[in-house]
């Protein structure tokens, strides 16, 4: 099943929910490396490789390929002009979407 399936059906990945972060900075960065940013096969369905699109602003959205999964969420690659960047999403909306 692809991404796209996986939007349409609703399926959920397999992994256990994140726990939020400590709120000391000590202790979130061990949460971070230690937890947080643990690769993991998919991401609420979303794989490396995926392509998607992240919602910009109130109704733009921009074209990104999803570089790699952690149990935080996935790190896409978005191609902007002048210069590429990297982000986090979490979330999808509605129409399909994903942002942070």
């Amino acid at each position: 099943m692809n991404t796209a399936e996986n939007a349409r059906t609703g399926l959920d990945h397999l992994y256990a929910p994140l726990s939020p972060g400590p709120r000391d900075p000590k202790a979130w960065r061990a949460w971070w490396e230690n937890s947080a940013k643990q690769p993991v096969d998919d991401y609420l369905g979303l794989k490396k490789g995926d392509e998607l699109t992240v919602q910009w602003a109130q109704s733009d959205t921009i074209a990104a390929t999803v570089i790699s999964t952690h149990a935080f969420g996935a790190l896409v690659l978005c191609p902007w002009k002048p210069e590429p960047f990297e982000m986090w999403v979490r979330h999808r909306n509605h129409l399909g979407n994903w942002y942070r």
